[in-house]
């Protein structure tokens, strides 16, 4: 008998054109992250003959859409023609690479500061929740440039002292939403834990060696290494968010 999700998503193996079971549905669903859901209806391909050689491939799902062959990000809902012949995969390749540098959670709590800060009445709101709840910093929320890690770690660093206040606020959670603009939820804020345990290690690097006018091997060499192992480990992470974060600040890691 096929089970619910079977029925709900039509899915398909590329080899036998037939709808994937149970055991093909769950080795499809977990190759990508927990927060991504799969779109009822979509015909997903599963087991292609031929296999994507380039490397941003594996941070998509393929299906069938009217007939032409689409990816859909597993980190966010985009989707793009992915008939190669036709259309090419540039866009395929720069959005993956853009793409990367933004995990859910950290998109889910960007959304979450931009909405208290945008409104002087919610501004004034969050400091009467940050007194009632006596939690005494003297850091305020502030905004990130996206394309900067170390001013997403400040913001994240800085907003996770707060995480017990977002929940007292009434951030917008319609229908409607992407499911990255969604208000942070408790595992969301266990990875933005996470996060900025290493983005720190990161931040700390990065500020000392733009301080020195040269790295010495014996002052800089040694944590340039030690950063760069784990960028490595993280890239094997079984949480694909942080496997691709790690593979997006590699890329900047690299030019040191």
């Amino acid at each position: 008998m096929e089970s619910s999700q079977s029925k709900q998503f039509a899915s398909f193996s590329e080899q036998t054109s037939q709808p994937l079971s149970e055991k093909d549905m769950e080795e499809l669903q977990s190759t990508f992250p927990p927060d991504k859901k799969l779109k009822a209806g979509r015909e997903y391909i599963w087991n292609r003959k031929s296999k994507r050689k380039a490397e941003y491939w594996k941070y998509y799902l393929e299906n069938v859409e009217n007939g032409k062959l689409r990816a859909e990000c597993k980190f966010c809902p985009k989707t793009f023609a992915a008939d190669g012949n036709l259309n090419g995969s540039k866009n395929v390749k720069n959005h993956a690479e853009s793409c990367l540098e933004h995990g859910v959670c950290i998109d889910r709590v960007r959304n979450a500061v931009k909405y208290v800060k945008n409104s002087p009445a919610r501004i004034l709101r969050f400091k009467d929740l940050v007194q009632k709840a006596n939690i005494d910093s003297k850091s305020s929320l502030c905004f990130d440039v996206p394309t900067r890690w170390n001013s997403t770690y400040i913001m994240l660093e800085t907003t996770l002292k707060f995480r017990r206040v977002f929940s007292g606020l009434s951030l917008p959670d319609g229908e409607d939403l992407n499911d990255n603009e969604r208000p942070p939820e408790p595992e969301d804020w266990e990875k933005v834990e996470r996060l900025v345990l290493f983005l720190e290690g990161f931040y700390l690097l990065t500020k000392r060696i733009s301080g020195s006018h040269y790295v010495t091997a014996n002052k800089g060499l040694g944590e340039i290494a030690s950063m760069y192992d784990m960028l490595n480990n993280w890239e094997q992470s079984e949480d694909l968010n942080f496997q691709a974060m790690a593979i997006a600040i590699k890329k900047k890691f690299d030019k040191y």
